[in-house]
């Protein structure tokens, strides 16, 4: 089948073990692009500057785009906001917008940070309420694609894990991180989350492209993640 996929932070946690699961069990091909990482294959591009993101698909013309690309440090977004936007918002509406150009299907990889963490677990119909600058960032990015275009899929995940590069890479490793200065710190035990093996994201991505090539009116919100709920102490 000569179906086209790119996917963006492909350097990634999910990105990299995204791109794995479609070079092993699929038929497709798929393009992944990166900038700070950006090596073993990958095609530089840097999202933060539109020219480079419309020449990029305007000379890939994919089929799918599946948009893995994010600053997700919620403390590191607090820091910087105005990146967040640059990143996490504009290059979502450039994306879209190529994507309407060149017919891409296009799948945003969400997050449950657009909700405020009281009441979980969250559905597709549950009402949003982001309480940081990633979570804001994440629904506003949500809310364009819709705006934008009529064939999407937006993924909402929980925090990740998996074949780490180093522990700052996941919210899971990073409490291993703290743990090694050995400082006293402060977390919370109410905030209760579905953490998700990024290799378990990436065989449900594969079957909603598979799904959606059968079925090409699918389209809209899902959710996926683990059933097993933590808060960063204990299991509930």
């Amino acid at each position: 089948m000569n179906f086209k996929i790119l996917v963006t932070g492909a350097s990634g946690l999910l990105g990299r073990a995204l791109c794995k699961e479609l070079h092993i069990h699929s038929r497709f091909e798929t393009i992944g692009i990166a900038y700070s990482r950006a090596k073993r294959g990958l095609i530089k591009v840097d999202l933060l500057y539109r020219q480079e993101i419309d020449s990029c698909i305007e000379k890939m013309k994919p089929d799918c785009i599946i948009h893995c690309a994010a600053i997700r440090n919620p403390d590191m977004c607090e820091q910087n906001p105005e990146l967040v936007e640059r990143l996490n918002i504009n290059s979502t509406k450039w994306l879209a917008n190529a994507a309407l150009r060149f017919g891409s299907w296009m799948v945003y990889i969400s997050s449950d940070y657009v909700f405020d963490g009281t009441n979980p677990p969250y559905y597709p119909y549950s009402q949003t309420n982001p309480i940081n600058v990633y979570g804001k960032s994440k629904l506003e990015s949500e809310i364009i694609l819709q705006n934008l275009l009529k064939d999407y899929c937006i993924l909402r995940l929980p925090i990740l894990y998996g074949d780490i590069e180093f522990l700052g890479e996941s919210p899971v490793t990073m409490i291993a991180q703290k743990l090694l200065t050995r400082e006293k710190q402060k977390i919370d035990n109410w905030t209760i989350r579905y953490p998700t093996h990024a290799n378990d994201v990436a065989f449900v991505l594969r079957q909603i492209i598979e799904y959606k090539i059968r079925n090409p009116i699918f389209r809209g919100i899902c959710h996926w993640s683990n059933n097993e709920p933590y808060t960063k102490f204990e299991e509930v």
